[in-house]
């Protein structure tokens, strides 16, 4: 059966050895029982990212099989759907067991070879990796070659950079390894943050040994430090540690100045606490003092560092050099190229606000985006108890609208949002050329299954949901 190695995270983002034991239950999620009659159920179904491709489980005879843009894959015993992916370039794999109790990797319909466990998968582009364990040892699959045997492979490691390369943390004996193109690094007994750069040229991760801390990048160690909070690769390399009682950012190993706390990393910019006072770092730039940070720190496309942040009892809104306040309450700015937007409120009214142009009021406004270059906006708003979407200042009346899941196309000309029918108590992915897309709910609760779980006991993953409308509009159907 499906099996994963049992060390969990240890703090701070690390991943530590504990104990030996595997767990070897066979979970719902991933092996959803099958029956030994001769009915035809669909146990799972769910679409690519992009939205262009569908797949299902289905449950046949004893047999499970996937059907995949409507042709069968091979009848299996299970089908791990948990590890099931579907890459960039529209691949499909998963994990099955087969009738002799045997673990495969089905690629496009073709069987891996057998292992007795197959546990964690990761896709990009073409290229595929995945752990599996036989005889009690666990090795990492990469493009059908296997790596060294391991006593475990830490789950949640497995990393592919963006040109093929391959990392992950693995467990010998009572040491930790981060293993880097088939290379091991140095024993630890911890590894966390196992990443490579955006353009994958540069691979580094945090380390634990002897209670100390470790930053090690392109095999360079950087410490000990007391704690690590983050690690951002350029260049420059970035990261957060605590040394010698305080909080500092180091940029290509040289240490910032020190604060009681840090958050908000963006590249080299940053927030700082010291005392009572908030401070932004941006390079040799330092703004503030302010009471209270509200927003992640974000920049246009013209560099810009653009906030939102709050002095005494009001708040302003800060791009580069210039700060639009006083306001009594504002959401997080929406960015869209050169171009930025806010909602915020006055007087207990919401005042629509773009490149520093307040461009309507209202009893009430949220929810802004922009288009990609920033040339269109769209966002919510309610006057005498009336709630109305306005794209580009039009108003456009909706029953229901679902907050979050606005979306223009990405050559800005589309636009569209979840909304919702009150009397069939219906979601509907609705596009301003007026054409609207069921949402089917049990595909929602089918692609919840797969991350939280604990999404289902509160409301719709909203993320989720603009991930699919964004999808939709790209593929104008």
């Amino acid at each position: 059966m499906m099996r994963i190695g049992s060390p969990v995270p240890a703090g701070e983002g690390e991943l530590a050895p504990r104990g030996q034991e595997r767990v070897r239950e066979r979970a719902a999620l991933l092996l959803l029982v099958w029956s030994l009659t001769s009915c035809t159920h669909l146990v799972w179904y769910g679409r690519s990212d992009d939205r262009r491709h569908i797949v299902s489980v289905i449950e046949e005879g004893g047999t499970q099989h996937v059907r995949f843009d409507m042709v069968d894959g091979p009848r299996v015993r299970g089908v791990g759907v948990d590890a099931l992916v579907i890459d960039e370039s529209g691949h499909l794999a998963y994990p099955a067991e087969l009738p002799d109790g045997s673990w495969v990797l089905i690629r496009d319909g073709v069987l891996g070879p057998h292992f007795d466990a197959i546990g964690e998968l990761q896709a990009r582009g073409e290229r595929l990796a995945y752990t599996a364990e036989k005889a009690g040892k666990w090795r990492v699959v990469h493009d059908g070659q296997s790596s060294e045997a391991f006593d475990t492979i830490l789950p949640g490691s497995l990393t592919l950079g963006p040109n093929g390369r391959l990392a992950f943390a693995a467990q010998q004996g009572t040491s930790v390894f981060a293993v880097i193109d088939a290379q091991r690094s140095a024993p630890m007994d911890a590894v966390g943050q196992l990443r490579f750069s955006p353009d994958g040229s540069r691979v580094g991760f945090v380390g634990r040994r002897q209670g100390a801390r470790f930053v090690v990048i392109d095999g360079e160690q950087h410490g000990p430090f007391e704690s690590v909070a983050e690690l951002e690769l350029g260049p420059p390399d970035v990261f957060v540690a605590r040394t010698e009682g305080a909080w500092r950012v180091f940029v290509d190993g040289r240490p910032g100045e020190g604060f009681d706390r840090i958050a908000g990393l963006n590249g080299t910019a940053y927030a700082g606490r010291r005392g009572k006072e908030e401070w932004i770092v941006d390079g040799e730039r330092t703004l503030g003092p302010f009471t209270a940070i509200k927003s992640k720190l974000a920049r246009d496309s013209e560099g810009r560092l653009v906030f939102v942040a709050q002095r005494g009892d009001t708040w302003t809104v800060v791009t580069g050099e210039t700060e639009n306040a006083p306001w009594a309450e504002v959401e997080a700015p929406a960015l869209g190229g050169a171009h930025v937007g806010f909602i915020a409120e006055r007087n207990e009214r919401s005042v629509v606000v773009i490149d520093g142009r307040e461009v309507a009021t209202w009893d009430w406004a949220g929810s802004l985006v922009l288009s990609r270059d920033g040339a269109r906006f769209a966002h919510l708003a309610r006057r005498d108890d009336k709630t109305v979407l306005v794209v580009d200042g039009v108003e456009r009346q909706v029953d229901v609208a679902v907050a979050g899941t606005l979306a223009f196309s990405k050559d800005g000309r589309r636009f569209a949002c979840v909304t919702g029918d009150p009397k069939t108590r219906r979601l509907f992915i609705s596009r301003d050329d007026g054409k609207r897309l069921l949402v089917d709910m049990e595909e929602v609760v089918a692609a919840l299954s797969r991350g939280n779980p604990d999404a289902l006991l509160t409301s719709p993953d909203v993320t989720l949901l603009k991930r699919w409308v964004e999808a939709e509009l790209e593929l104008g159907r």
